[in-house]
């Protein structure tokens, strides 16, 4: 209680849209909206936990699929619902969960927002953000990514029971 009372704090202090400043996000009422961003965590952590990534895409076609509802356009609100899914979530499993979620490139790799993310949450140094042409993961990029996919897979393996391989082998 006191966390969530926390968390509303720093995201009114943010700027951050939030139920105490808007009645909805990207037109889903607040609750839709945790409901997305729960229904994003369960996958990452089945996925995770079987040492997958997992696509922007099929990602947000399993969210929809799972709430039944054409949820709109996910290039748009996905940004957003992962950083909804990092701030709930990333102090309890030790990294940024959505480090697995992951383009359909050869390799797949995270996208530039991830690494922001990682900067405003205190994981990386300003110095590794990423630039606005932003293409390709620097060396140190790069490790920091490995290591929070290294995490959060062992992270769900234990919560979901499952023994898991690093998805960086396969």
């Amino acid at each position: 209680e006191e966390e969530e009372a926390e968390r509303r704090k720093r995201a009114a202090a943010s700027g951050r849209k939030n139920p105490e400043n808007s009645s909805s996000m990207y037109g889903h009422p607040w609750p839709v909206w945790f409901q997305m961003r729960d229904t994003a965590m369960e996958l990452i952590a089945e996925a995770s936990g079987m040492g997958n990534l997992i696509h922007y895409g099929d990602l947000w076609k399993e969210i929809e699929r799972r709430l039944g509802s054409n949820l709109g356009d996910r290039w748009i609100q996905m940004p957003n619902l992962l950083g909804y899914v990092s701030d709930q979530f990333h102090e309890e499993i030790g990294a940024l969960p959505t480090a697995v979620v992951v383009s359909q490139g050869t390799p797949p790799k995270p996208e530039q927002g991830f690494f922001s993310l990682a900067v405003s949450e205190g994981y990386l140094d300003q110095v590794d953000a990423p630039q606005d042409d932003w293409k390709v993961m620097t060396p140190r990029q790069k490790a920091f990514w490995q290591e929070q996919v290294s995490t959060v897979c062992s992270w769900a393996a234990r919560k979901t029971g499952n023994r898991t391989a690093d998805p960086r082998d396969s």
